[in-house]
C-alpha cells in the first residue's frame, strides 16, 4: 500500500512515505505548490508514476496540519489536482491508541501534539514527557496507563527573539550569533544566550518535576537543545511516526 504522510507545521512541512517500510522525506516550504512538488519528486524517485499525463495514484494521503482552514482547503485542492487517493486531515480525538486526552474539548489540542503523543507512547507504553521544540516549545505529560495528564506551551527560540525585537526599544541588532548558554558580550549574543538558557531551563525544570518520566524530544530546535546539554531521546520525525501508526492500526 502506498501511503503519504504530511506534517504541516507553523513554519515548514515534512513528508513521509509508507507502504514498504516507513521512509522520511526532508522538510519543504509550507506552501501547497511546494508540497505538491515534493510529492512529485517522491513519486519519481520511487518510480510510482505510470504515466506523466495522468495523476499519481496512491492509496492514502494523511495530513496533520496546524495551519488555518483556508490553507488546508488550498492544500487539499493542490494535492487532488495531481494525486488520486483517499485524502484525510487527521483530527485530535478524545481517546485513541490506548491514550486518553485530558482536554475537555479535545479538538482544541493541536493535532501535532496528539500525534507526537501517539508516536512516542504507543511503541513503549511508559510514562513520558513529550517535548516538541518548534515555533513553540510544548511538553505533554502522559503516564504509563496512557492518561494524558496535561501539557505546557511556551514560546520557542524564534518567538522569544521576535518578541524582544518587537516590544522593546533598545534591543536592536543585525549580527547573527551562534547558539550558546554563555553570558553574551553584545546585545545579539545576550538575546541568543538568554533565549536558549530559558528553553534549556524550562526542559530541565519539567524533567525535575517528573523525575520518573522518560523524555522524548522532537521539533526543529530539538537538535540545538541536545547540543546544549538537554538529555532526551531524539525522535525528529515523531509526528510522521504518529501518522504512520494511524494508517497501520488494525
Amino acid at each position: 500500500m502506498k501511503s503519504l504522510f504530511i506534517d504541516v507545521g507553523n513554519s515548514s512541512a515534512k513528508l513521509g512515505v509508507g507502504g514498504s517500510g516507513f521512509d522520511v522525506v526532508e522538510r519543504c516550504a509550507r506552501d501547497p505548490e511546494a508540497i505538491v512538488k515534493q510529492i512529485t519528486a517522491i513519486a519519481m524517485d520511487r518510480d510510482w508514476h505510470t504515466s506523466t499525463t495522468e495523476p499519481l495514484a496512491v492509496d492514502t494521503i494523511l495530513i496533520a496540519s496546524v495551519a488555518d482552514e483556508s490553507f488546508n482547503v488550498e492544500l487539499a485542492a493542490a494535492i487532488s489536482a495531481k494525486v488520486t487517493g483517499s485524502l484525510e486531515f487527521c483530527q485530535t480525538p478524545a481517546a485513541g491508541f490506548g491514550i486518553k486526552n485530558s482536554y475537555t474539548e479535545p479538538h482544541r489540542m493541536g493535532v501535532d501534539r496528539w500525534l507526537a503523543l501517539v508516536g512516542a507512547w504507543v511503541p513503549r507504553r511508559e510514562a513520558l514527557l513529550v517535548f516538541d521544540a518548534g515555533t513553540a516549545l510544548t511538553c505533554d505529560v502522559i503516564n504509563a496507563q496512557g492518561e494524558h495528564e496535561g501539557g505546557f506551551i511556551m514560546p520557542g527560540s524564534q518567538l522569544m527573539e521576535a518578541a524582544l525585537r518587537r516590544d522593546t526599544q533598545r534591543i536592536r541588532y543585525d549580527d547573527i550569533q551562534p547558539t550558546s548558554l554563555e553570558a553574551g558580550r553584545s546585545t545579539a549574543a545576550c538575546v541568543v544566550s538568554g533565549t536558549w538558557t530559558a528553553l534549556v531551563g524550562a526542559v530541565a525544570s519539567l524533567q525535575a518535576r517528573y523525575p520518573r518520566y522518560g523524555s522524548i524530544l522532537t521539533g526543529g530546535d530539538g537538535q540545538a537543545l541536545l547540543d546544549l546539554g538537554v538529555r532526551a531521546e531524539w525522535r525528529p520525525h515523531l509526528v510522521l511516526e504518529g501518522l504512520e501508526l494511524t494508517v497501520s492500526a488494525p
